[in-house]
């Protein structure tokens, strides 16, 4: 039987706090316009387990920790950063594949797919290249483009 005390005593209820990281990063999320299915997506994650690691329950790898970044646009380590008390930094916006394509005149616009909607950091630092030609540009853009539309079955 209980005690008085003990039938009047209400369980306590666990509020959910915010966490700094879950702040920035929903923050982030609302600036991008993207729901949180989108990020996970994006980052090759599940809902859970980014509400998990938003919340400070969970850790992420090397690589998670990146493609988290990269999801909601933010430079490499801004992560770590925000764990050490910091703000994260904003990715520098990068050109898409199509943007480039157009550019360098190797497509038209009509002539884009949705695998040129595709930003790649890589690429870009094979462009910049110091012995990079307008036309080897060009070509490794076409070769580019080729390649992704040949491995996604839409050559």
């Amino acid at each position: 039987m209980l005690r008085t005390s003990e039938r009047n005593h209400r369980p306590e209820t666990t509020v959910e706090t915010t966490t700094p990281l879950d702040a920035t990063m929903n923050a982030r999320r609302i600036e991008l316009g993207l729901s949180w299915d989108e990020i996970a997506a994006k980052a090759g994650v599940s809902t859970a387990f980014l509400r998990e690691y938003r919340k400070g329950r969970k850790g992420a790898r090397d690589l998670t920790r990146a493609l988290l970044e990269d999801a909601l646009k933010w430079k490499r380590g801004s992560l770590d950063a925000l764990a050490a008390g910091g703000q994260p930094e904003p990715a520098d916006e990068i050109p898409t594949i199509g943007e480039l394509l157009v550019q360098h005149g190797v497509a038209t616009e009509d002539e884009l797919t949705d695998l040129e909607d595709h930003r790649d950091a890589k690429v870009m630092e094979v462009l910049a290249a110091d012995d990079m030609t307008p036309q080897a540009a060009a070509d490794f853009l076409k070769l580019y483009m080729l390649l992704r539309r040949k491995a996604f079955g839409r050559a």
